[in-house]
């Protein structure tokens, strides 16, 4: 079979890892290299720096060609259930076209809607800190509210009472006025009603 590559440099894998979910809705860690080019290739999964036998990791692989004569490889790996820990898996190749391996993680906890008790924690902590500063400022608003409630009322509540003021003293004095001429003007006394009690 002849093809694009023959007689030419080895093409370099394109290395991606995503989530992908099967038909019983279970979790399965998608590791595909693309485009490479001779056919062999070296694929390992590793599990939070370990890893992991052939006999785990390698269930579902699937070759195919491209239109160009360059290789694909899907590598899936199935997720065991988890609770709350969070395991870092990643996804190693090598290949003749590069000087050194790729590898790419990705988080369980970025399949299947999965949190870890870090995120879980942030998020909690956060929700608590609004509740608690909403109630604050609830407290705040109501005592404001209250004081000014009731100074409203003691206000509402004083009775003015007018004061009777004498001015007997200025019967005797007399005022002089700061403008122009100087005479004397007589004062006289002014009478305050007071109100019928």
């Amino acid at each position: 079979m002849t093809n694009a590559f023959s007689g030419k440099r080895d093409a370099r894998p394109v290395l991606s890892m995503s989530c992908v979910k099967i038909p019983d809705g279970s979790s399965m860690m998608l590791c595909s290299s693309e485009g490479f080019y001779p056919h062999s290739f070296e694929q390992l999964w590793i599990r939070d720096g370990e890893i992991l036998n052939s006999s785990n990791s390698q269930k579902h692989i699937n070759y195919s060609t491209n239109p160009a004569g360059s290789f694909t490889q899907k590598s899936y790996l199935e997720l065991p259930p988890q609770m709350f820990a969070v395991t870092i898996y990643s996804c190693w190749i090598n290949h003749s076209s590069l000087n050194e391996p790729l590898m790419v993680s990705l988080s369980s906890s970025s399949c299947d809607g999965r949190w870890d008790l870090s995120s879980c924690a942030v998020t909690l902590g956060f929700v608590f800190s609004a509740v608690l500063t909403a109630i604050f400022i609830i407290a705040v608003m109501y005592k404001c509210y209250r004081r000014a409630h009731q100074q409203s009322v003691s206000a509402a509540e004083v009775s003015i009472t007018p004061e009777i003021v004498s001015h007997t003293h200025l019967q005797s004095e007399m005022l002089y006025s700061t403008l122009g001429v100087h005479h004397p003007v007589p004062c006289s006394p002014v009478r305050v009603h007071s109100p019928p009690h």
